[in-house]
């Protein structure tokens, strides 16, 4: 439970009179986390959170790989979660813990109470709702297209193979042509018509992979976890998928 001292290490919560400070301190959630743990995930509902302690990381899901935005982290005294409260989406991100955190959480209801009976943090949230929206509009354009781009002909039997493992994985990828499209094969690609390239987050295969390496490229796991096991299934359709996570819990 938060102190009104402890609340008013955030800004939001600052410019609040003493009877609305105290009353969230009866009301607010205090949330705890240690280094590497979770405090959203994305698509998550949304709620109000304001950091009293330590430091969060935004972490993108980028095609199937978790990236961390170094330069995107919540300290103390800053809040989020108004955009999604706002604008009525789920998170759009994840927020993970890089040290130990202690977070005030605000439900749906209880951010409304706010914004409706203080002007002054209302002021704040509506000035920050702006610069947050450019910001994911940014963030959004500047993400890449795909993981993988693969640079050849359609009647390259390593294309064909390549884009057969992707699409059996559900990994996308853009296929770019390299007689249609000469100018977006990178320097140094051989110029052997029958040779393609592949780039996979910015490794460049100058000669055609292999699916293992790939795989190893886009940290796929391709080695057993365990010397032995007791079962084995053979097999990715649904029966087999399903037996497999049954046996990992």
């Amino acid at each position: 439970m938060f102190t009104a001292e402890e609340l008013r290490q955030a800004k939001i919560f600052a410019c609040l009179d003493e009877a609305e400070c105290a009353r969230l301190t009866q009301t607010v959630a205090d949330v705890r986390l240690k280094p590497g743990e979770w405090l959203i995930r994305e698509g998550a509902p949304p709620s109000f959170y304001a950091v009293l302690e330590g430091r969060l990381r935004i972490v993108l899901d980028v095609h199937g790989k978790q990236t961390e935005f170094a330069e995107h982290e919540f300290k103390e005294g800053d809040f989020f979660g108004e955009v999604p409260l706002l604008i009525g989406t789920p998170f759009f991100g994840s927020l993970r813990a890089q040290t130990s955190c202690r977070v005030a959480r605000l439900d749906k209801l209880q951010f409304h109470r706010l914004i409706r009976d203080s002007k002054e943090a209302r002021a704040i949230i509506l000035e920050t709702v702006g610069e947050r929206l450019l910001l994911i509009q940014q963030r959004s354009l500047s993400l890449p297209t795909s993981r993988v781009f693969i640079f050849g002909r359609n009647r390259d039997a390593d294309c064909h193979n390549i884009r057969t493992f992707l699409s059996a994985n559900r990994i996308p990828y853009e296929w770019i042509d390299r007689d249609r499209h000469p100018e977006r094969v990178p320097t140094g690609v051989s110029d052997d018509p029958d040779c393609p390239a592949v780039s996979v987050d910015g490794q460049l295969f100058v000669a055609p992979p292999t699916t293992r390496e790939i795989a190893e490229a886009l940290q796929l796991q391709t080695k057993p976890r365990r010397d032995s096991y007791d079962v084995v299934v053979v097999g990715a359709g649904p029966a087999g998928m399903a037996r497999r996570r049954l046996w990992e819990f």
